[in-house]
């Protein structure tokens, strides 16, 4: 018999988990047969979640899902999901709403090619696009 456990941790703003756990899944039994797989699925409601927002008005909170699989209570696996919280909507008065809060686009029109380049790709000259795109706002 196979158990799955996750925990979920509250990241800090350099992406490192906090050693507070905010929410247990229950745990997750599955019979699986040597070199077999098995799939588990299962939800929960995370109470009051700091929201992931894009920047400069809203922060990017993440969190961490840590899943623990053992096998007679001795661990066999372990994998680390991070994700963030949020809402968007789409409406065709405000357009983008992501949290509540309209949130103003830009685009660009950006082509494969570094100019003289061509398709070939080099490393700086794609950091160069970034970088004039930034520039941009």
């Amino acid at each position: 018999t196979a158990v799955a456990e996750t925990q979920i941790f509250e990241l800090d703003e350099e992406g490192n988990r906090m050693n507070r756990v905010v929410a247990v899944f229950d745990p997750m039994e599955t019979q699986v047969s040597a070199k077999g797989s098995a799939k588990m699925e299962g939800s929960l409601v995370l109470e009051d979640p700091k929201l992931w927002g894009p920047a400069p008005t809203q922060s990017p909170n993440m969190y961490e899902a840590v899943t623990t699989v053992k096998v007679n209570g001795v661990p066999v696996d372990r994998y680390e999901t991070e994700f963030g919280i949020r809402t968007i909507e789409m409406d065709s008065e405000r357009g983008v709403i992501v949290n509540g809060e309209h949130i103003h686009l830009k685009g660009v029109n950006l082509h494969h090619d570094l100019g003289a380049l061509g398709a070939a790709f080099n490393t700086r000259a794609a950091e160069r696009q970034l970088e004039i795109m930034q520039e941009m706002g």
